[in-house]
């Protein structure tokens, strides 16, 4: 890669990051937040909170904290797994829907 290139691709992804930055800020959502949804409304259903975790590459902890967030903030609901009673299923709500919605309708307005 020439140095143009690494510029560019540093330019790149800068942007990336201070656009995500600006979509969290505007929609009250941490950028794991939105990551967690997108994740959730790409699924066929229900989630574990393991596989949602390493779906957006961050610990257990970590992703219970963002979900309790996102549980309190009505976007999504957490209940027991139908097939382990002690896992917890994760699915998106419509609210949550439409925030994913409303965040794509805003990305594209900043682009």
């Amino acid at each position: 890669m020439t140095p143009e290139e690494r510029a560019a691709l540093d330019d790149r992804l800068n942007s990336a990051i201070a656009l995500s930055r600006d979509v969290s800020q505007h929609m009250k959502v941490s950028p794991s937040g939105l990551q967690m949804i997108m994740a959730l409304c790409k699924a066929t259903g229900p989630m574990r909170v393991g596989e949602l975790a390493s779906i957006v590459g961050v610990t257990q902890q970590g992703a219970g904290k963002t979900l309790r967030e996102l549980q309190n903030g009505l976007l999504i609901v957490i209940g027991v797994d139908r097939e382990d009673k002690r896992a917890k299923s994760i699915s998106i709500t419509s609210t949550g829907v439409k925030l994913l919605i409303a965040t794509h309708e805003y990305m594209g307005e900043l682009v």
